[in-house]
């Protein structure tokens, strides 16, 4: 084979090395058994690297058993947060499209949808009016009883109000409520303090204050919803005894 390359005009010494390189072949890269730390890169990231390498004897002597603290981690960086990282986005802005009616385009607010037998119980206009504090919220969108993914609040006639999720129709999430207050349930709060005050079903009212719209980036829409549930129920101070709402998840945070 060599004396090919020499009949095709290759350097005596380039096809020497070669041949070396054929005859003594590198072995293996050995797996290091370190354990990776990521964190993102800060100006006392230097710092704070000799700090763990120099205090990692106490891991090893307080655990000889364990192989991940027999030598200090890899210490590797991401990209820390940029200024332009805040003040610019990489998704492409469109202007959202509206639907429109016969009428023009449709208004903002709550609407009864004029088809389910939930529409009685429909709190109609622009904006949700706290019936204990006067705080007016106004409506970003327009809803009815048909939206889904739907962050919506119920109203009892003592001027208490629960807010609710949920990812199908509002008037099925309506039904289910008004339901559990004709069946006399008592396990959930909204049922129980209108069956314990003696309120009926037909004086429970509600109305959507939002509304989750699909992601973008194929994100999680249910748990966005959930937090957004959370953010409302603190928002209109709806937690007992100010409230329905019994307690909200904090993990859905972490």
């Amino acid at each position: 084979m060599c004396h090919k390359f020499r009949e095709r005009g290759y350097p005596e010494k380039v096809i020497q090395q070669a041949q070396q390189r054929v005859r003594h072949p590198k072995g293996k890269t050995k797996q290091t058994q370190r354990v990776p730390f990521v964190t993102q890169f800060h100006n006392n990231s230097e710092a704070i690297g000799k700090l763990l390498r120099k205090h990692w004897y106490i891991l090893q002597n307080a655990y000889p058993t364990i192989p991940e603290f027999r030598a200090p981690p890899l210490i590797s960086y991401r990209r820390g947060k940029t200024i332009g990282a805040h003040v610019t986005s990489t998704l492409v802005k469109t202007k959202p499209k509206e639907a429109h009616t016969f009428w023009g385009g449709r208004s903002k607010g709550m609407y009864p949808c004029l088809s389910c037998v939930q529409c009685p119980f429909a709190l109609k206009g622009r904006e949700f009016i706290h019936p204990q504090t006067g705080q007016r919220i106004q409506l970003r969108g327009h809803f009815t009883c048909i939206s889904k993914f739907a962050i919506y609040v119920l109203t009892c006639p003592c001027g208490l109000i629960y807010v609710g999720e949920t990812t199908q129709m509002v008037k099925s999430r309506i039904s289910q409520h008004r339901s559990s207050i004709n069946l006399g349930n008592t396990t959930l709060p909204v049922s129980k303090h209108f069956v314990d005050l003696g309120h009926t079903a037909d004086q429970l009212k509600f109305m959507v204050l939002e509304v989750v719209p699909p992601m973008k980036r194929g994100g999680d829409r249910e748990l966005k919803l959930k937090r957004r549930e959370v953010w409302w129920i603190n928002m209109l101070k709806s937690l007992y005894p100010q409230g329905l709402n019994r307690d909200y998840d904090l993990f859905l945070f972490l």
